[in-house]
C-alpha cells in the first residue's frame, strides 16, 4: 500500500481506470464509463490540491494499480465527502484482507467524524442498513484498546488492562475488535484469550501463565548468581508445577537442538554440516518451547524482547 497526497496525479491514469471499473459496475451500471472517467479525473485533480487530501493505493508485483473491484485502490477525497459512502460500502463488501479492512475503517472514520449525522444517513440510504457498529465506535475506547494492543511488554500490557477496566466490558467489544485488526491473527487470538480470561477470572490470573513463562525463560538464560537472586524473589512461582513443566519442556527443546548440531542432519535437506543446518534445527526444535496458552515459541520470543528492554533501561540508568 502506498499513501499519496497531491502527488496522486502522478498515478492519476491508473487510479481513474480503477475508479471507473467499480463505479460503472453494479449497482452503478447505468453510468456511462466515459462520462464517469472524465468527471472523476476532473474532481481528482481539483481535490488533490485541497488541504488534507489523501489517497491509498495498492500495487501489483508488476507495478500496476490493483483494481478497486478488489477493494485495494482507495480514493479518499475531501474529509467528510458524502459521495465516498457508496464506494466504502462496495470496498468493504469485497475486502478480505484484515489489514485492508483496518485501513478502510480508518479512512471511513476520517469522513464520518466531519459530519456524523449526514454520513450515517447516506450509509442507510445506500446500504439499506443502519451505520455499522465499527463506524460509530467510541473513539476514546478505541484509543485505549489500540494502546493495549501495542504495549511493548507483557507487564505493561497487564498494567494497561488493570488501569482501563472498561476494556473488559461488553461496551468495548467493538473497539477491541477494531484494535485487533491492526495485528496479525496469531497475536489477535492471544489477546482475545487474555481478555476473555481476564473478564472471567481477573487480569492478574489471566496474565499469570504468560508472565510465568517469561520468568522461566529469564531464569533459564540467566547466569547462576542471577538465578539465585530470581529464586530468592520468585521461589514459589519458579518451584510451582507449571514452572517445572515449562523448564522441562525447554530442556527437551535444547537437547534436541544439540542433537541436531551433532547429527549434521536438517529436516529438509539431509546432510548439511554448515551454519544453515544449525539455523534450521533451531527453527525446528527451538520453537517447541510453549507459552502459557500452549502456542509455540511466543513466550520465548517476547521474553527475550523484554529482557533486551530491561538491559536498555539499565544502560540508560
Amino acid at each position: 500500500m502506498r499513501h499519496f497526497g497531491s502527488d496522486v496525479v502522478t498515478v492519476a491514469a491508473e487510479l481513474v481506470d480503477a475508479y471507473v471499473d467499480v463505479f460503472t459496475a453494479p449497482p452503478w451500471e447505468h453510468r456511462d464509463p466515459d462520462e464517469t472517467r472524465s468527471a472523476f479525473r476532473e474532481r481528482l485533480e481539483a481535490d488533490a490540491q485541497r488541504p488534507g487530501f489523501r489517497a491509498i493505493l495498492a500495487f501489483s508485483d508488476t507495478g500496476e494499480v490493483v483494481r478497486a473491484g478488489s477493494a485495494a485502490a482507495l480514493y479518499l477525497g475531501r474529509a467528510g465527502a458524502l459521495d465516498t459512502v457508496p464506494w466504502f460500502i462496495t470496498a468493504l463488501r469485497d475486502a478480505k484482507d484484515r489489514t485492508l479492512v483496518a485501513q478502510l475503517h480508518e479512512a471511513a472514520w476520517r469522513h464520518h467524524d466531519i459530519g456524523r449525522v449526514a454520513w450515517e444517513q447516506q450509509w442507510r440510504e445506500h446500504s439499506n442498513e443502519p451505520a455499522p457498529a465499527w463506524l460509530t465506535v467510541d473513539r476514546g475506547l478505541l484509543r485505549e484498546a489500540v494502546e493495549w494492543v501495542f504495549t511493548p511488554t507483557y507487564v505493561r500490557e497487564k498494567q494497561h488492562l488493570i488501569g482501563h477496566p472498561r476494556l473488559l466490558e461488553t461496551v468495548a467489544d467493538v473497539a477491541v475488535a477494531e484494535a485487533l485488526l491492526k495485528v496479525d491473527e496469531q497475536e489477535a487470538e492471544r489477546l482475545q484469550a487474555i481478555r476473555a480470561k481476564a473478564t472471567l477470572s481477573g487480569v492478574t490470573q489471566a496474565y499469570e501463565p504468560v508472565l510465568l513463562a517469561s520468568l522461566v525463560e529469564t531464569f533459564i538464560a540467566a547466569p547462576v548468581d542471577e538465578q539465585r537472586q530470581l529464586l530468592a524473589v520468585h521461589r514459589d512461582r519458579l518451584r510451582s508445577a507449571e514452572a517445572q513443566s515449562l523448564i522441562e519442556n525447554r530442556s527437551q527443546a535444547n537437547s534436541r537442538i544439540r542433537d541436531c548440531k551433532t547429527s549434521g542432519v536438517t529436516p529438509d535437506h539431509g546432510s548439511a554440516p554448515d551454519d544453515r543446518h544449525d539455523v534450521r534445527c533451531g527453527e525446528r526444535w527451538g520453537l517447541e518451547a510453549r507459552d502459557g496458552f500452549g502456542r509455540l515459541g511466543r513466550a520465548a520470543r517476547r521474553a527475550a524482547a523484554e529482557q533486551r528492554q530491561g538491559q536498555r533501561a539499565e544502560a540508560d540508568r
